[in-house]
């Protein structure tokens, strides 16, 4: 992790990492092992610069606070840009 800064856990324990300067979002399963990542740095849709805070929605998707571009996206728990 480069400068992990928020954190979040879905309804089946898994953690959301935010990794601040890599732009992604590092996801962990109970055990602390890997299970995946997301994100790409930039300005589209979907894509972050800086993310920090994470919070789950009440139907489950993921809010990001995409920092530098100044923005709430909102992921699915895979990933894909909602």
């Amino acid at each position: 992790l480069m400068n992990p800064w928020g954190a979040a856990f879905n309804g089946r324990g898994e953690l959301f990492v935010s990794d601040t300067f890599s732009n992604r979002i590092i996801v962990y399963d109970r055990e602390g092992a890997f299970v995946r990542g997301f994100g790409t740095r930039g300005f589209g849709e979907g894509q972050l610069d800086r993310p920090r805070g994470l919070a789950f929605t009440g139907d489950g998707e993921l809010a990001v606070v995409d920092n530098w571009n100044y923005r709430v996206q909102v992921f699915r728990e895979d990933g894909t840009f909602v």
